[in-house]
Order: structure tokens, then sequence, then C-alpha cells
């Protein structure tokens, strides 16, 4: 498996076009999800960096406060999907987390969202409910609230 490691840095606007120019989120999407996110103090935003075959291969947005992590976003570059990165930087997260005393994780996630839904609950986040929430351009989309309790 490679070696993922987190890259203390915020992301600039090229290495941004340069992850994600292949995903299937719109672009327009993607900034207006990071400008709303950017404006919250304590937002901890990482590079996901593959150090053997030196590229960045995505991103991790989350924000602690006291005893609990927000996990607002992992995005893994399209054409890196399938290669366990996202699983290994939960992982990371969680083991960090640990060391600094946190908790809890909590997420949204889209209902339709199939594939992310699916792959949270194979890292052992639960589904603790749902609620419908504006997005952008006015659509309406319900998102599922999950909880990954972190082990002692």
């Amino acid at each position: 498996m490679n070696n993922v490691n987190f890259i203390y840095e915020l992301m600039t606007a090229k290495d941004y076009k340069n992850i994600f120019y292949e995903s299937t989120t719109s672009v327009g999407e993607w900034k207006d999800r990071i400008k709303s996110i950017e404006k919250d103090r304590g937002t901890d935003n990482y590079i996901i960096y593959d150090s053997e075959l030196d590229i960045p291969v995505g991103w991790i947005m989350y924000e602690l406060e006291n005893e609990i992590c927000f996990l607002h976003l992992i995005a893994i570059d399209y054409g890196k999907l399938n290669k366990k990165y996202g699983y290994k930087t939960l992982g990371i997260l969680v083991l960090k987390l640990k060391d600094a005393g946190i908790k809890r994780i909590l997420l949204d996630v889209q209902e339709n969202n199939f594939k992310a839904v699916d792959f949270y609950k194979r890292f052992g986040f639960v589904v603790t409910g749902s609620e419908i929430q504006y997005i952008i351009n006015d659509r309406m989309q319900e998102y599922l609230k999950m909880e990954f309790i972190i082990k002692k």
C-alpha cells in the first residue's frame, strides 16, 4: 500500500485544479463548498500526499471543537479512487485525533452518495439521523448524519 502523508498547508487554487480536474463534482460546486467552509475559524485543510509516488492525491478538511472532530470532506482525485487512500487517510486522522483526546468524528454525507455512505460504514461510522439542507443553487438535498467513536 502506498504511503500517505498529510502536508500541512492550505490548498492553493493551482493545487485544487491539478487534483480535482477530473472530479465528477463540478468545479463551481467544490469552490462554493470550500468558500463556505473556509469562512469558519478552526478548520484544518490538508493535502493528502503519496510520498512514494511524489504526488498529491486528495484533500481533507475538518474542524475540532472540544472533544469532537467535524469531518467536512475527504476528496480523492478521481483517477486515484479505489486505491485505499481514503481509508488510510481516515486511519491516520483517527490516530492523530486519539492522541489529541478527541472522542468522536461527526460528518454529514449526501444520502444519495451511495459510494461515500458505504465507505464510511465500512470504516465503522454509523448513521445517527438525517437532515434536509439547502445547498448550492437553492437545491434541497437530504444528508445523513454519521458518527465514529474513537476507542481508547
